[in-house]
């Protein structure tokens, strides 16, 4: 597996069915428990349970990787390249490939065709190398196992000079003005700042339970603690927030300038969520998917996206059809539990 946002390679196996039945159990087991505790809040940040357990069973399963022994995975794996692990995983599981069933991007009302094959999973992932340097080609041509310490990865990093000190000014309702100075979070970073956040909201929920108000005025309660906590997700993609002349770089102010001024301003969020979008977007050397075809029923080319033009030279990987793999591997990994449980 090649993780081109974060300079290493890793190799793994199939982690077995065992394995695979234990992760399907742990991310059901806490999506429940979660859910219960935060009144069904939470579930706006369950990602963090995904990707906490989809990277356990790929590094449970790793055999080789490139850096050295001293390096922690979690603190240097890009979560751009979560995708990367998790497609990884998924041809490891399934070396045969899958059925895969794609409508036509031309709509119901131009085509209905479908496009049902086996797809090859192992050569679905396209790497966009006009955004790395030379260098960055060459350290990742290096398939040597340990000879990766963290300096020549933060190295390699740091030559992805687009994303260092990106910044984006946003806007408030009142025409104020706040400037994102963002960053690519690690793997870890972002399995940190779910479970803080979850945490935050589970003890609001506990809090409004116990108070002494009726059933409305507890919704209402409620309600105020689900817009306080929607910038929430976003805190691990912002270095710094710069305020007038002010830099609020400590990790617990950002937090509480994201839950005290972001989240209640509809339009501050709403521009912050874009700005993350924008930035990871741009940011992400790797995409897993198909290569673009030509409708066999209305000849039409297959759009990478609504309203791409999928020969448009300026566009990032033109001739890739993305898929998501994260929500692709989970439907393979339910499924494969399910017969699992039905051998017995």
């Amino acid at each position: 597996i090649p993780l081109w946002n974060s300079g290493m390679w890793i190799t793994i196996r199939d982690p077995g069915d065992a394995a695979i039945q234990e992760a399907v159990r742990k991310q059901t087991t806490e999506r429940m428990r979660v859910g219960r505790s935060t009144h069904a809040m939470g579930f706006s940040n369950f990602m963090v349970f995904t990707i906490e357990t989809m990277t356990e069973l790929v590094l449970s399963s790793m055999t080789a990787r490139t850096t050295h022994a001293d390096v922690d995975l979690l603190k240097n794996i890009s979560i751009l390249d979560f995708g990367t692990l998790v497609w990884g995983m998924a041809a490891a599981v399934f070396p045969n490939g899958f059925e895969y069933n794609r409508p036509c991007t031309s709509g119901a009302e131009k085509c209905n065709h479908v496009l049902r094959e086996v797809l090859n999973i192992s050569t679905c992932l396209f790497a966009d190398e006009k955004k790395l340097t030379k260098d960055q080609i060459k350290h990742m041509t290096n398939l040597k196992k340990g000879w990766a310490k963290e300096e020549d990865l933060q190295r390699y990093r740091d030559q992805f000079t687009s994303n260092l000190g990106y910044q984006k000014p946003i806007k408030a309702s009142n025409g104020s003005e706040l400037l994102l100075t963002m960053q690519i979070p690690t793997i870890g970073d972002c399995i940190e700042a779910g479970h803080d956040w979850i945490g935050m909201i589970s003890n609001f929920v506990t809090q409004a339970l116990g108070l002494d108000a009726n059933n409305e005025q507890r919704q209402a309660y409620q309600q105020d603690i689900a817009m306080v906590t929607a910038a929430g997700q976003f805190t691990q993609w912002v270095k710094e927030i710069t305020v007038g002349e002010s830099v609020i770089r400590d990790r617990a102010t950002l937090r509480s300038v994201f839950y005290n001024d972001i989240s209640p301003d509809d339009k501050l969020l709403e521009n912050m969520k874009n700005t993350v979008q924008e930035f990871s977007t741009n940011s992400m050397v790797a995409v897993v998917g198909i290569l673009n075809y030509t409708c066999p029923s209305c000849n039409k080319p297959q759009m990478v996206a609504e309203g791409d033009d999928p020969k448009d030279p300026k566009q990032a990987l033109p001739l890739v059809v993305a898929i998501d793999p994260v929500s692709t591997f989970l439907e393979l990994m339910y499924r494969k539990f399910l017969a699992i449980r039905q051998r017995t």
